[in-house]
């Protein structure tokens, strides 16, 4: 974006005291927004009461205060130096609240300083614990269940009603000051008194414990004209428990399937705010600097398009639009292909197979007039099996994931629809947990081809061996899930469902049609 010609003057708030969530990492960023301003010619003045950083360099800033970092401090040095704008956001938590304190004061109206990068009401939303939540909720965003609270008591009652072990988070309190994990209640008493005493708004957040999970981070960023890119992911090597100053961090993040990874940059960008303005095209390169975004592509246009069909069946978020196409939507016709080609029972009950299996549920069901019940219920706390390294963690894993609903199938028929069948496991446990709820037939179906071949781009299968559709044709595929019957829709009608032609989808796990060597080859010849 275009400079800013009334930035003349910056103050920059430094960090402070390097102590954990406060360290090495803010004194590298504040020394670069310093280096950043005064190469566009902007004068700049810093202030940090730590005289070991690098920051506090004498040619790093043209101003330099080493003094204690109190509102008092700061209201001196404003009138002293008088610059046009602070720089609050560089400086970790430390730089964060003295502009808050600043706003709140007034001294920022009274004299018509300006905060860069970020609001007053951008930093409440991001540091008051409960309007964190309240912005999650509305953005339709999974949190952890959790209460703000301003009281000992209403604390304890939140335990209570969520379960030990909990984790309390002060406000405004960045980096792990006052907060702690409460396996029950003494603990709680004591880390929740020390985090109201030191949250200046005397809040603390009360969740649910989640000690163990795998942790990852999603950088992104966003400029005051809605203008976003992704930086980078990072993956903890430790679980969440363990504090990141204890632990090593990796970036880009390492284990992380292509759907999870999407699913995490779109959560990201919706929560700052983002609008998709459109997809970039193969083989195009997108520079964004200070002119906008400027468009490149290579010499040579590629001669086909290889568009994954799996986004549409699985990997892809429903709310997601790959190349102006509907993933919502793709998935609910592929339903109706279903019910045109496959047919079902009219008085069965169609149920999918949550979450991904469910719009083509909805689709076979509006289709062929039947009645849909969400009859699986899938536990939120339980990822995804079908990615797990051994067949016993997998079993394991479907077991405590999916039940049906009770009653929902008793003294009935029901069509179940999936997504895919990769292994079987899921399909093979859930069949049998559907009879023994009452259900007199169950039958099985899949919007997508068979997955018969390795996917080398995307899907964890590296070999055939695994796939349980290239060891059995359809009726003894049947047989051994369980099922009273199998059906599938072909590739011709996956992709007229996508919309999209043959020859632009890639469709190698189902029919082995994989790029060619001299296809890859000539996307290189520039």
């Amino acid at each position: 974006m275009p400079k800013d010609p009334r930035i003349k003057k910056v103050l920059v708030i430094g960090s402070g005291p390097i102590i954990i969530g406060q360290a090495a990492e803010f004194d590298y960023s504040g020394t670069q927004a310093c280096r950043a301003l005064k190469a566009e010619g902007i004068e700049t003045v810093l202030l940090n009461s730590n005289p070991a950083t690098i920051m506090t360099d004498p040619d790093v800033a043209d101003h330099v205060y080493i003094e204690p970092m109190t509102l008092e401090v700061v209201e001196r040095i404003l009138d002293i130096e008088k610059p046009d704008s602070v720089l609050p956001n560089l400086g970790g938590q430390m730089g964060l609240n003295l502009s808050m304190e600043l706003a709140r004061s007034g001294y920022l109206d009274r004299t018509g300083i300006r905060l860069l990068a970020c609001k007053p009401e951008t930093i409440d939303r991001a540091e008051d614990r409960e309007l964190f939540k309240e912005t999650m909720e509305k953005l339709h965003q999974p949190i952890i269940p959790s209460e703000v609270v301003e009281t000992l008591e209403d604390a304890l009652a939140c335990a209570d009603r969520i379960g030990y072990p909990v984790i309390v988070r002060p406000a405004f309190t960045m980096g792990g000051t006052g907060g702690g994990i409460c396996e029950n209640k003494a603990k709680l008493i004591e880390i929740g008194t020390n985090g109201l005493r030191l949250s200046p708004i005397h809040q603390i957040l009360v969740e649910k414990c989640i000690a163990g999970w795998k942790e990852i981070e999603y950088e992104v960023m966003r400029d005051h004209k809605g203008n976003a890119i992704t930086i980078c992911s990072m993956e903890n090597l430790d679980p969440v428990g363990v504090h990141t100053g204890d632990s090593i961090v990796v970036a880009p993040a390492l284990t992380l399937m292509d759907r999870e990874y999407q699913m995490l940059r779109t959560a990201a960008l919706d929560i700052i705010g983002a609008e998709l303005v459109r997809d970039v095209e193969p083989g195009e390169i997108l520079v964004i600097d200070r002119r906008g975004i400027i468009s490149r592509k290579l010499p040579k246009e590629a001669q086909r398009h290889h568009h994954c069909s799996f986004e549409y069946v699985y990997f892809a978020r429903p709310d997601s639009v790959i190349d102006g196409r509907s993933v919502y939507s793709a998935r609910k016709r592929l339903g109706s292909c279903l019910a045109k080609s496959c047919g079902c029972p009219r008085e069965a009950v169609v149920a999918g197979m949550p979450d991904s299996g469910t719009l083509a549920a909805l689709g076979l069901a509006e289709e062929a007039g039947m009645d849909f019940e969400a009859g699986v219920v899938r536990n939120r706390y339980v990822g995804r099996t079908f990615i797990q390294p051994t067949q016993r963690v997998r079993e394991a894993g479907v077991k405590i994931k999916l039940n049906p609903q009770p009653g929902i199938f008793d003294g009935k028929e029901a069509v179940i629809v999936d997504d895919s069948l990769v292994r079987g496991t899921t399909a093979g446990r859930i069949i049998s947990m559907i009879r023994e709820s009452g259900a007199e037939k169950v039958h099985m179906r899949i919007a997508s081809p068979p997955v018969r071949y390795p996917c080398y781009y995307g899907i964890d299968t590296p070999s055939s061996e695994e796939l349980i559709a290239a060891q059995m044709d359809i009726p003894e595929l049947c047989e051994k899930i369980g099922a009273d019957s199998l059906r599938y829709i072909s590739c011709e009608e996956l992709c007229e469902a996508i919309g999209l032609p043959r020859g632009e989808l890639c469709t190698a796990c189902f029919d082995g049609n994989y790029l060619e060597e001299e296809d890859d080859q000539s996307l290189l010849e520039v």
